[in-house]
């Protein structure tokens, strides 16, 4: 898709960035306290899932503890000339397990008149706090005398090339490969819009993989082929592996224009300059931090409507 840059509005959607009214704005305000009885003895909570989701999109765009975000939000509160507060801090760290709060994900259909799209697939960790840590950092071992193993989670992600929009994700250990998680991130993709191309680099050549996007789904799998490939998994790789054999590395990229999965590796760069490092205890902490994480970013790139213009 051929794309240019309309200067002025691009720099305006990078302006909107900074906007507090992105993430709290007149719907938050008025969803801000809970009407809903809980399904439950007792009394109803004071606040929203809208009101909680604030506050973390908050902490995590301006990289603040939570104690500092309940000031932040208290203070904007009172600005806007409303009497509501925040939610206290305990609170914010109960809520943050219990709640499943969905990451927001722009329509698909757009410029591309809802046709089938391109979905890019990729992995990253994210290093997480863990029992230990201090005595590892500062006596450079662990509990029971032994080096503490780092921990980490790993975030699969799946990103529509015609919106830039994470559709699919999931949270795992760093023990979970990328070819385990990929048939779950396809299938997910899959159900919001119909998908023509996957792409994705050589952690993903697999034949299950080949099978499933193109048997089952029909789809093209342009997945970069290591050194060592060799023929008989599948008819579509084998094709590939033809081009990469006779012509090159090169030449396959080129005609089956690899480059666009820099777009993934962009979007991997904004998610860890958004969170460095995980900063809950918890696996379901650390599991809804990183949906905050694609819910904030996904925001901004739908704020971006100028950054890609078709011509």
């Amino acid at each position: 898709m051929a794309t240019e840059r309309n200067w002025a509005e691009y720099n305006a959607a990078l302006e909107r960035r900074g906007s507090l009214t992105l993430f709290v704005d007149e719907d938050v305000i008025r969803d801000w306290l809970c009407v809903e009885r809980p399904g439950r003895p007792g009394a109803p909570f004071t606040y929203s899932e809208t009101a909680y989701k604030a506050c973390y999109s908050l902490q995590l765009l301006h990289n603040m503890a939570l104690r500092q975000t309940r000031g932040f939000m208290n203070s904007l509160l009172s600005l806007l000339g409303t009497t509501l507060t925040a939610p206290s801090i305990s609170s914010l760290c109960e809520q943050r397990q219990r709640l499943n709060i969905e990451p927001f994900v722009a329509p698909h259909g757009g410029d591309n008149g809802g046709l089938p799209t391109t979905l890019i697939l990729d992995a990253t960790g994210f290093k997480a706090a863990g029992a230990g840590e201090w005595l590892n950092h500062k006596w450079h071992t662990g509990q029971g005398g032994k080096a503490a193993p780092r921990r980490w989670r790993k975030l699969h992600i799946g990103i529509d090339y015609d919106t830039g929009q994470i559709v699919s994700y999931a949270v795992t250990d760093s023990s979970v490969g990328d070819v385990t998680a990929a048939p779950q991130l396809i299938k997910d993709a899959v159900a919001r819009a119909p998908i023509a191309e996957v792409i994705a680099d050589g952690a993903y050549d697999a034949k299950s993989l080949y099978e499933l996007i193109g048997d089952d789904m029909g789809a093209k799998a342009t997945i970069r082929l290591p050194w060592n490939a060799v023929r008989g998994l599948h008819p579509q790789r084998d094709e590939g592996f033809r081009v990469q054999n006779w012509l090159g590395a090169a030449e396959w990229r080129r005609r089956n224009a690899y480059g666009r999965r820099s777009l993934v590796e962009t979007t991997m760069s904004r998610l860890k300059l958004l969170l460095p490092r995980l900063t809950a205890r918890s696996a379901a902490g650390q599991a809804a931090e990183l949906r905050t994480l694609i819910d904030v970013a996904n925001r901004l790139i739908a704020d971006d409507t100028a950054i890609r213009s078709s011509t």
